[in-house]
This record gives structure tokens, C-alpha cells and sequence, in this order.
């Protein structure tokens, strides 16, 4: 067994990426306007969110990303699902923050708004934004029912 090789001979090499659904405290939620000079989606709508760095956990990625696109820090941005998209492995976080007047964009984005989100098919959007929000909103919903279905049983 000795020099034995571990790693795993995979079809595919995945990615693995974050995004953030960013509530203002009016709960509107983020979307940043990517640059048109990006190689992927350019002058689209999006989520904050980038690839996660070697040895980077997705909390990590998620708070450092946000930080670095739109200048806000998040505290404890929650996880809701991961998911499989093409090559990537997304991991779908949602926070809240209460500066949403602090956002300074870096050179990636060229503009952002605060949207509803029954808003979201009004903008030009990168593909499964919509269908994302309201999944985060399904699962959020079904965990708040959930909890107060346990909290009768008792």
C-alpha cells in the first residue's frame, strides 16, 4: 500500500463558487451590475459572489467576496443550499446588512439597485437568478414552518 494514490479520478473538475442574496433594511435585495468588459455575463444582473480561494471555506469566500465587490461586511451570512451548476458547485448563502448605504463597487460592477423580489424579471439577469430567490425563499419559509410546528408539539 505503499505510495498508494488517493485521489479521485473525476469525469469533471468542479468549481467551487459562492453567491449572497444581501437584504437592506428595508428587505430589498442586492443586485450588482457586472462590468460590460467581463468575460462571463457581462452587463448582466447578478448576485455578489466569486470562487472560492485554495484552502478558503465558503463562509469565508462569501464574506470576502462581498467585501471586496461592494465594500460591505456581512455577519454570519447564513447558508441555505448548494447546488450544481455546469462545471461549478455553488454554495447559496442570504444575509442582511444594515449600512446598504456604504456600497462603493470595484471595478467589476458598474452599478447596482435594491430590488423586490417580484422586481427581478425587470432586469436583465444572469441565467437562474429568479428561480434561485425563490428557491432561498421556499426553504426559508419551510424552516420557519417547520419551527413552529415543533414548537406546538411541546
Amino acid at each position: 500500500m505503499e505510495n498508494e494514490d488517493l485521489s479521485l479520478n473525476l469525469p469533471i473538475k468542479l468549481m467551487f463558487a459562492c453567491v449572497c442574496i444581501i437584504f437592506n433594511e428595508e428587505n430589498k435585495l442586492l443586485l450588482v451590475r457586472r462590468s460590460q468588459n467581463d468575460d462571463w455575463m457581462a452587463g448582466k444582473f447578478a448576485l455578489v459572489g466569486g470562487r472560492c480561494e485554495e484552502n478558503e471555506i465558503p463562509e469565508e469566500t462569501i464574506i470576502r467576496e462581498t467585501k471586496e465587490e461592494v465594500n460591505l461586511t456581512l455577519k454570519k451570512p447564513k447558508l441555505v443550499y448548494s447546488t450544481i451548476e455546469g462545471k461549478t458547485f455553488l454554495y447559496v448563502f442570504v444575509s442582511k446588512v444594515s449600512n446598504s448605504d456604504k456600497i462603493k463597487l470595484n471595478d467589476e460592477h458598474t452599478g447596482y439597485v435594491w430590488v423586490d423580489s417580484n422586481e427581478i424579471e425587470k432586469y436583465d439577469t444572469v441565467p437562474n437568478l429568479k428561480e434561485m430567490v425563490l428557491k432561498v425563499y421556499d426553504i426559508m419559509v419551510s424552516n420557519v414552518e417547520d419551527t413552529q410546528e415543533t414548537e406546538e408539539e411541546f
